[in-house]
């Protein structure tokens, strides 16, 4: 025997739980404001579904993929040209001096041989600051002690660390952000 619900009954559940369809709650003025500022930023680069993300974590503003995308149609029909022509803008790198900023990565084409590479550079001077062979490139904790040593070696603190979004790089930025906490600028 097969139960129907009827299409009330959803509407009367979805009323209840306060469930509605995503709609866009922000005025079209926050909006354009928000997707100036990401282009004023780092965003220069961001296409439209990057620029809604952007938009929802950096400044809580919902919109839909439509809305941003003839907004930014609008606002920057350069950038739209160039990404839909596969030529990004440069974006302007810019570092104070060495051990400002270090670049950490790891290889993993060996890895099927056991063998996995860490390394860091400064990206002032280009030097290899480590290059380390481990059988794991995913354990957050030999990564993160690899940069504490090099900390202890520099006695030091870099302004900032680079790296992917991977997971073995979190608790890097863990000890970065623990280690400069009483810094006034973004680590």
């Amino acid at each position: 025997m097969e139960k129907k619900t009827s299409e009330r009954s959803i509407f009367r559940v979805l009323r209840r739980y306060r469930l509605t369809r995503g709609q866009s709650q922000h005025s079209l003025e926050e909006i354009i404001q928000g997707i100036l500022l990401e282009l004023s930023a780092s965003g220069e680069n961001a296409g439209y579904r990057q620029m809604r993300q952007r938009l929802l974590i950096n400044h809580g503003l919902a919109a839909t993929f439509e809305m941003v995308r003839l907004i930014l149609r609008l606002i920057d029909p350069q950038g739209v040209a160039l990404r839909q022509a596969g030529r990004l803008r440069r974006i302007i790198y810019i570092n104070n001096g060495p051990n400002f900023a270090i670049h950490l990565d790891s290889w993993d084409k060996l890895k099927p041989f056991g063998l996995s590479i860490l390394g860091a550079v400064d990206g002032f001077s280009r030097r290899v600051l480590w290059l380390k062979c481990c059988d794991s490139n995913k354990m957050p904790m030999y990564i993160s002690s690899v940069y504490l040593d090099y900390i202890r070696e520099i006695n030091g603190i870099p302004v900032r660390v680079y790296g992917d979004r991977g997971t073995e790089n979190s608790i890097v930025r863990d000890d970065q952000m623990a280690l400069r906490w009483t810094d006034a600028d973004q680590y």
